[in-house]
């Protein structure tokens, strides 16, 4: 909920309160539509306004408002009205900031001029971003909009989308660079903005960092380095957990932040199950940096480090990484792994597969390869627990005694 980036960071810019759209991603992608119909108001919660011009995109997101969009087409009318009831509520709020009496010296830039500073930028927007957050807006609770939206989307009852940090207000990655430099923004650490298009920015995806970065913090909507409280209903689920996965994604600002509120380290460190490590394909601007004239970037084994790093950073005991990672997944072609890495990872005591790449990309893992090795670990981790349960209750032996078997006259068993 820390995100800043795309039509995330207009929202916190006008409306203020946590960014919702990596959450809003997640309930989409766990959506499980059963009709036609369903299939359709999924559909309309991924659209995105245009980019070309302000007045364009305001202009198309009122007929989303009143309901004549084209895009309301095949839905049925209770859900419809439902999901509008949202978007006028979010209508609602961007038109009183707009108003005079509501302008505030944050949205008014250097020159005093609030005439286009107070008003909300529509281009380039989620429509699903806008439905969560006036349902946000409404409840006054993150919770009840991701339980309301679980609800919209038909998200299975098993699969659950759950915040670290439970927060109303306005929440900011912050990264400290090993060269003293700190970068406050999950923008300007992952791809800073350049040019005029406001979605525009995953071109500086590639450009390596001026140092390798230290540490992540949080930064309150005041600027002061914050540590939020962790979520009690993870706390909830990790305790209740088949396995941990880390997956692939931005490692400092999409991972780590899950990791460092406190409380999360030694829940995990406690469990005793699986506890996937899944390696990017390919590194990106945040484990990339520029060093004596040259370019470098993490290899497995700093990743792995930085996870646990991460874990331990606000706990007051340290945990090994044996204890935070059992198994380190990682794609056969990937530029972070060698036979060095992988000696490395064995020394630590974890446990290491190769996963083949996609036919179509040779950076993306196969997914079917992917799930299938998570299932056999998960399967394999239950039988040796199996073992152990009946080895401690003295039925079964690790190492059974030798049996002499009858060999005929050529010495073949």
């Amino acid at each position: 909920i820390s995100d800043n980036g795309g039509s995330s960071k207009e929202i916190i810019r006008v409306l203020g309160g946590p960014a919702i759209g990596d959450v809003r991603a997640r309930l989409i992608r766990l959506a499980a539509p059963h009709t036609p119909e369903e299939d359709a108001g999924l559909s309309l919660l991924k659209l995105r306004l245009p980019s070309s011009s302000r007045s364009d995109a305001k202009t198309e997101f009122t007929r989303y408002v009143d309901g004549t969009h084209e895009a309301w087409v095949g839905i049925p009318e209770a859900y419809k009205q439902t999901v509008r009831a949202f978007l006028v509520n979010f209508y609602h709020h961007c038109l009183r900031r707009e108003s005079v009496q509501e302008l505030s010296v944050d949205v008014v830039n250097v020159h005093g001029e609030h005439d286009l500073a107070a008003h909300f930028d529509y281009r380039g927007g989620s429509i699903g971003n806008f439905v969560f957050t006036g349902a946000r807006l409404f409840f006054g609770s993150l919770e009840a909009a991701i339980f309301w939206f679980s609800n919209l989307a038909g998200i299975p009852r098993a699969s659950f989308v759950v915040p670290v940090i439970n927060v109303n207000s306005k929440v900011t990655l912050g990264v400290k660079l090993r060269n003293g430099q700190e970068i406050v923004g999950q923008e300007n650490i992952s791809h800073p903005f350049q040019g005029a298009d406001p979605m525009g920015t995953k071109a500086t995806a590639s450009v390596p960092l001026p140092a390798a970065i230290e540490r992540v913090f949080y930064v309150s909507e005041h600027g002061t380095e914050v540590l939020p409280p962790v979520n009690p209903a993870l706390m909830g689920h990790l305790q209740a957990c088949q396995a941990v996965v880390y997956t692939m994604g931005s490692l400092y600002t999409s991972i780590i932040p899950s990791l460092v509120c406190k409380g999360v380290g030694p829940a995990i460190a406690a469990l005793e199950v699986p506890k996937i490590f899944i390696l990017n394909g390919s590194p990106d601007r945040e484990i990339m940096w520029e060093e004596d004239g040259g370019v470098y970037h993490m290899m497995v084994e700093d990743a792995v480090r930085a996870v646990c790093d991460a874990l331990n950073q606000n706990e007051d005991c340290t945990h090994s990484p044996r204890e935070y990672i059992t198994h380190v997944f990682y794609l056969q072609s990937s530029p972070m792994v060698d036979a060095e890495q992988l000696q490395a990872l064995v020394e630590l005591g974890l446990a290491t597969v190769e996963i083949p790449s996609s036919d179509n990309h040779r950076h993306y893992y196969d997914d079917r390869m992917l799930v299938k090795a998570i299932r056999s670990t998960l399967e394999g981790w239950e039988v040796f627990n199996r073992c152990e349960q009946l080895k401690r209750r003295n039925e079964l032996s690790v190492f059974p005694p030798a049996v002499s078997v009858p060999r005929n006259k050529t010495g073949v068993p």
